[in-house]
């Protein structure tokens, strides 16, 4: 910056960077030219370090005689839908852009990409997704022995390549599962006219054969010792769909005394879900529900759930209650200033208004907007990790290049490492300064990102934060507590 500070606040020059303290809150930043009297506002909001809020969209399913109290939800707006098709959609999108690919998240994204195309999704997105995908899982498929967690051409340590026994399992269950969708999928427009295409999905199938193959795993099961057994049960019509019905019904009914993480207990509560959707009576429909509004309940702002294995569940959860061809038009109303009223489909109604809805007869869907917040402050420190700049803070100046060094113990699947940095660091990608990002730890215990010093901070300095999350286990985590960088004199 060419200006020169000629006294407090007043600066003569073209450009001018100006650094303050703030706290959380919004904040308003006047600007006056003292030659042409010209004026400028800017007002902002300054956020808690490692502290996010996002828009979720969310969904409750009503039955008849229902009533949701919308005081004892923090809800923005909603409206009332006449199918699963918006949330649907969302959930598949943003489980198709999900920016990690180990062997299980390549396999999620593909099946996510396949759903979306057979309900009418993007073809050219979704095309470029699954040719993509195929060919990743093809890296790390390992004939006769199963996959590889990640590429070996990714290795950056000297052990043997080795197929992954539960990561690599559960992948070629989401591949062998593509082809559940059967002729349907073969026989689209978009798959008829393009053989590239038709060649990705064929040859993902069979890498999930292959694999299940050397897993020992049966493409129909022979017996149902998960939720997901029971789900591919009933896709498969294996002779032991009565197994599995009773299973998922005792699932739903005992889960509060099981002991799994959250992930695999929502993803268990999906499948079974969709087994009581798929097997159709009449005495399950209300478990069936309760689960699908439960789980509604974590959609997170992207519209998914937290990780690619509980998403890929909710996916199928969410295909066996459009197949089962629930009638959602049932008339919902508002209790409105005391009063009664209907509300109408897909008119978006503020909350600030309304005190309750009720569904008198029938089924209803509706949608909310809510508030989602993330903070990092309250995750726990079960991971014990090092994280560190390379270069000492008295010697940081302006144009510097640092190296982020982050080091865990020991790696354990799914590590990744999340960042939220000041003003005065950041991440140079694709020609801009990036500030909050993820890396995988794709197998190490170390991981070094490097950085450039973009800025100068006041003589105390600036927080940043850095922590460590398992993608298949939020209950998993490691935090470091703030962490301070100091640059320039």
């Amino acid at each position: 910056m060419d200006a020169e500070q000629i006294a407090l606040n007043t600066y003569q020059g073209n450009q001018a960077k100006v650094i303050f303290k703030v706290q959380p809150g919004e904040w308003r930043a006047e600007v006056q030219d003292l030659v042409t009297q010209d004026y400028d506002v800017c007002v902002s909001t300054v956020g808690e370090l490692g502290k996010f809020q996002a828009v979720a969209q969310r969904f409750q399913l009503l039955r008849a005689g229902e009533t949701f109290d919308l005081r004892s939800h923090e809800v923005l707006e909603l409206r009332v839908l006449s199918c699963l098709e918006k949330p649907f959609n969302l959930l598949c999108d943003a489980t198709t852009n999900y920016e990690h690919h180990c062997c299980e998240q390549t396999a999620a994204k593909l099946l996510a990409a396949v759903a979306s195309l057979t309900a009418g999704g993007d073809a050219t997105k979704l095309r470029d997704v699954i040719i993509a995908g195929t060919a990743r899982e093809q890296k790390m498929y390992l004939p006769g022995k199963g996959l590889a967690l990640y590429p070996p051409q990714e290795r950056k340590w000297g052990d043997a390549v080795q197929a992954d026994n539960y990561w690599g399992r559960i992948a070629a269950q989401h591949l062998c599962d593509l082809s559940t969708i059967g002729e349907s999928l073969f026989g689209l427009a978009e798959v008829k006219s393009d053989r590239e295409l038709e060649f990705a999905l064929q040859r993902a199938i069979a890498i999930g054969e292959g694999a299940a193959a050397a897993y020992h795993l049966p493409i129909i099961p022979t017996q149902i010792a998960n939720g997901r057994d029971a789900y591919r049960s009933f896709m498969r019509l294996a002779s032991t769909r009565k197994e599995a019905l009773l299973y998922a019904r005792s699932y739903l009914k005992t889960q509060e005394i099981r002991h799994q993480n959250n992930v695999i207990n929502r993803s268990e509560q999906a499948y079974c879900a969709a087994v009581l959707l798929m097997a159709g009576e009449n005495c399950d429909l209300g478990l069936a529900f309760n689960t699908v509004n439960q789980l509604a309940n974590c959609l997170n702002g992207s519209g998914s759930l937290y990780s690619t294995v509980d998403s890929v569940g909710m996916i199928a959860l969410m295909s066996a209650f459009q197949a089962a061809g629930i009638n959602l038009n049932g008339t919902v109303y508002a209790l409105q200033e005391g009063e009664m009223r209907p509300l109408e489909s897909e008119e978006v109604f503020s909350t600030q208004k309304i005190e309750a809805i009720a569904l008198l007869e029938g089924t209803a869907l509706v949608e909310m907007k809510t508030i989602a917040i993330e903070d990092w402050s309250t995750f726990a420190a079960d991971i014990p990790v090092k994280i560190l700049l390379s270069k000492t803070n008295s010697s940081l100046q302006p144009g510097d290049t640092v190296e982020l060094i982050a080091e865990v113990e020991s790696y354990q699947p799914g590590l990744l490492l999340q960042v939220c940095l000041p003003a005065a660091l950041s991440r140079l990608e694709g020609g801009g300064e990036v500030k909050r990002f993820s890396v995988d730890f794709c197998g190490q215990k170390n991981l070094k990102i490097p950085l450039r010093v973009s800025g100068y901070t006041l003589p105390a300095g600036e927080h940043w934060r850095a922590v460590v999350r398992n993608m298949f286990n939020e209950e998993e985590t490691g935090n470091s507590g703030l962490l301070r960088v100091q640059v320039g004199g």
